[in-house]
């Protein structure tokens, strides 16, 4: 009845309402102003005011939701209000649709923009990172805008409907997700061949062997190599910064800074791992656009640098004995459909691919995935990783059937609280953590995540309005008696990452240790020790970032000490 006009409210329908409203606390004039929200309105064209009415209709749809949960079913106005946020909500998303759009087509560094106006209505230029600033939309939330489709709101809204729910950019970027996923992968079991892993003593002693790596980073991964006899004689990393650290750590080997796919750098690289007669080569390929957590963006092209990885190994297929490909799972099974390598006339995922490309090079190919807390790590990293040899079946080292746990790796540290110093270096109390942040932790207990509070201890921002984040990860604390999640970039920031410190509990019921990991703690979980080398002009945030895209030195070590030529064979199991 009353949704025919929401614009013309008549007392009789109010007062049908007004002791349930009154009742649950509700403002009345506040619920007639949500009932007369026009939902018909063209949506705007320009992106400031796409993002105002993306501002408006959020919070309308907010105070919908909270309208319902106070009023419940039975009461009398339940499905009018229903059906107004309901509509609101696909508003929402098509603005939001809209905005992506628009975003899509901002220059991403440099370039002009003449559509929006400063205060002196003169044309100003601004990248795409200047227009999100400048309009409070994180970096997150517009990738994900930028993710959705006609389609993917279209069927978002018709299940919606169908379900009797109310539509919500998740669900439709799940229909993203799984459209993607759905053209351009090709699902493929890599079991791999596993074998008893030999004593590491015993090979430090072998014939050394030198070796080039690939998207190197600062080295971490490399750092337990040594006792193996293994040596680094040449490595190819893009950012400077990283550069000058790894070759502090390793003076005597040949640092190539650039992109692999750079004619010159390849060209560089290729010259030096012949010179040096490197029987080893390591890469560890950009891995973002792979996967399946991110944007899988297989137009951007770092995406295709492992053709430049196999292609160093046809140039250097004289020397070169041995090769290992790390990424992450989902590059194996990935097949993106725009690319004719991998999609002519039989459709193939890039783990078959790359085996067959080193085949034809005369390797015998090994593919499996593992986790870091296989091989002696306190963390839970899943990896996907290529082993080839030209000297017999390269096979994974038998996976530890105990996992390393929290409490055995940085259990013996203090605890730390706001501005404490703990006297021991890089064990530290982050600086960046708000009183509001904060707050909510020590409400968070052990394992559980802040969005599981109570209502007054629920991640909120810095002004004390509630969070629109509503991922589990946010604010997640870790278990002691497992192993950490997945270091990722930027784990000095709680929101989104699970790198929250357990925590312990405290007898007025609140928790320890509000905050995520410490720099020391990091560098335990990822398998290194208190002495590992960081320059002294190294920052926070890059040590951080290092920590969180690195190959696990334990997993390295135990891969390669799986070395064929240098071990003795035993029968190999599934």
């Amino acid at each position: 009845m009353f949704m025919q006009n929401t614009n013309n409210l008549n007392n009789v329908y109010l007062e049908e309402i007004a002791s349930e409203i009154d009742a649950k606390e509700i403002d009345k004039q506040q619920l007639v102003s949500f009932l007369q929200t026009d939902t018909n309105l063209a949506l705007p064209n320009s992106i400031p005011e796409l993002r105002a009415n993306i501002a408006m209709n959020s919070a309308s749809v907010a105070l919908g939701k909270d309208l319902l949960k106070k009023l419940g079913t039975k009461c009398t106005s339940y499905h009018d209000i229903f059906q107004k946020t309901q509509t609101l909500s696909e508003v929402l998303l098509d603005e939001e649709l809209k905005l992506g759009e628009q975003l899509k087509a901002l220059p991403t560094s440099q370039g002009k923009r003449n559509d929006l106006k400063q205060p002196s209505d003169t044309d100003v230029t601004k990248s795409k990172t200047e227009v999100l600033k400048e309009l409070k939309i994180s970096e997150r939330v517009a990738n994900d805008i930028q993710k959705l489709t006609a389609e993917s709101v279209k069927q978002a809204k018709e299940n919606a409907r169908k379900n009797g729910e109310i539509v919500t950019r998740k669900k439709a970027l799940e229909y993203v997700k799984k459209s993607h996923f759905d053209k351009n992968n090709v699902k493929t079991d890599f079991n791999g061949i596993f074998d008893k892993r030999p004593d590491i003593k015993e090979l430090k002693n072998k014939q050394p062997i030198k070796y080039t790596q690939l998207f190197a980073s600062v080295g971490v991964g490399e750092e337990k190599l040594e006792q193996l006899g293994l040596c680094p004689s040449v490595a190819n990393e893009l950012e400077a910064d990283r550069c000058k650290w790894y070759q502090q750590r390793h003076p005597d080997c040949k640092v190539i800074q650039g992109e692999l796919n750079n004619p010159v750098i390849f060209e560089q690289i290729v010259s030096e791992h012949i010179k040096h007669k490197n029987k080893l080569l390591l890469a560890s390929p950009v891995c973002r656009d792979f996967s399946v957590a991110g944007k899988r963006d297989f137009n951007n092209p770092r995406a295709r640098l492992i053709f430049s990885v196999l292609e160093l190994a046809e140039r250097t297929n004289d020397v070169t004995e041995y090769i290992l490909i790390e990424n992450v799972p989902g590059f194996l099974t990935a097949s993106p459909a725009d690319w004719p390598e991998v999609n002519g006339k039989t459709k193939i995922n890039l783990g078959t691919y790359v085996k067959q490309r080193l085949e034809a090079l005369g390797y015998t190919v090994n593919i499996s995935v593992i986790h870091g807390c296989d091989y002696d790590t306190a963390q839970k990293r899943c990896r996907a990783f290529i082993l080839a040899s030209k000297n017999g079946l390269w096979k994974f080292p038998e996976k530890k059937r105990r996992w390393k746990t929290l409490m055995e790796t940085i259990g013996h540290l203090p605890s730390l609280e706001p501005d404490e110093e703990s006297g021991i270096k890089w064990h530290d109390f982050p600086k960046n953590m708000s009183p509001e942040t904060i707050e909510v932790l020590r409400h968070t207990p052990t394992g559980c995540s802040a969005q599981d509070n109570a209502e007054e201890y629920l991640p909120r921002k810095v002004d004390g309005s509630r969070s629109g984040a509503t991922f589990k990860s946010h604010n997640m604390r870790n278990n002691w008696g497992m192993p950490a999640a997945t270091v990722m970039q930027h784990n000095g920031n709680p929101g989104g990452h699970q790198t929250i410190h357990p925590g312990r509990p405290l007898s007025d019921g609140t928790w320890t240790d509000p905050r995520p990991f410490s720099i020391l703690e990091l560098l335990l979980i990822s398998g290194l020790d208190e002495n590992y080398f960081i320059p002294d002009w190294a920052s926070d945030e890059l040590v951080r970032n290092v920590l969180g895209d690195c190959l696990l030195p334990n997993v390295n070590l135990a891969l390669c000490s799986m070395l064929p030529g240098r071990t003795e064979s035993s029968p190999a199991v599934k």
